[in-house]
């Protein structure tokens, strides 16, 4: 558990290199370079995010969140429901090219006619995502309330702010900056050394991620 300043203190401490060699910009650079790699290896619960969205009547699209990465679950949201248990109805995922063809990679066919006037739970409803929008199709002809599960893209730290990584798994990011840092100073042994405890780290904070992967924030389906 550490705030990035701590973890750049860390870091000078294990490189042995003052803030004359390694600034507080350049070793912050090197957090967050340490974290954004984490995050393209495995999407961790700390990147769960869950919005309430409303797509118009008619379409013909609405724009993703910006710090969408990828999604974990889209759910048809009844805004009356008195159980929040039962609220939420998934709406199935396809996309774009299988939609505008008619039919799957499997040769499914899917029924392209548009929904009936009023209709806004169907079980011909699906989702795709393209340019950085959702759509549903056949497009509803009221507004329909949605709520979206998926993965963000956690936004650069500096300072004294924290994030998940930062404070769950603080000696995963810690090794991981100070083998960047040691890449940056052409010190290859070293650099090496400390790319194999990261990766061994990091290994075994996935492995205890996905272990924890149905007890997580209950906002978050299926997930955690």
């Amino acid at each position: 558990m550490a705030t990035v300043a701590e973890l750049v203190d860390d870091l000078r401490v294990a490189t042995g290199q003052s803030q004359l060699t390694l600034s507080n910009s350049v070793c912050e650079g090197f957090v967050n370079a340490a974290i954004r790699r984490m995050q393209r290896r495995h999407p961790f619960r700390g990147q769960a995010a869950t919005v309430e969205m409303v797509y118009p009547a008619s379409g013909p699209a609405i724009a993703l969140p910006l710090d969408f990465d990828h999604e974990l679950g889209l759910w048809l949201r009844d805004p009356l429901g008195t159980d929040p248990s039962l609220a939420l109805s998934p709406i199935a995922k396809t996309v774009r090219r299988f939609w505008l063809e008619g039919r799957d990679d499997r040769g499914n066919t899917f029924e392209r006619a548009p929904l009936p006037p009023g209709t806004t739970v169907s079980s011909r409803l699906y989702h795709y995502f393209w340019t950085g929008h959702l759509h549903l199709v056949p497009t509803p002809t009221v507004e329909v309330a949605l709520t979206l599960d998926y993965v963000q893209r956690l936004d650069d730290a500096h300072g004294a702010a924290t994030n998940w990584f930062t404070l769950v798994v603080s000696d995963v990011v810690l090794a991981g900056a100070i083998h960047e840092a040691f890449h940056a100073l052409y010190e290859t042994d070293r650099a090496q050394v400390w790319l194999s405890v990261f990766e061994s780290r990091l290994t075994d904070a996935i492995r205890h991620d996905e272990s924890l992967a149905l007890s997580g924030p209950t906002a978050v389906r299926g997930r955690g």
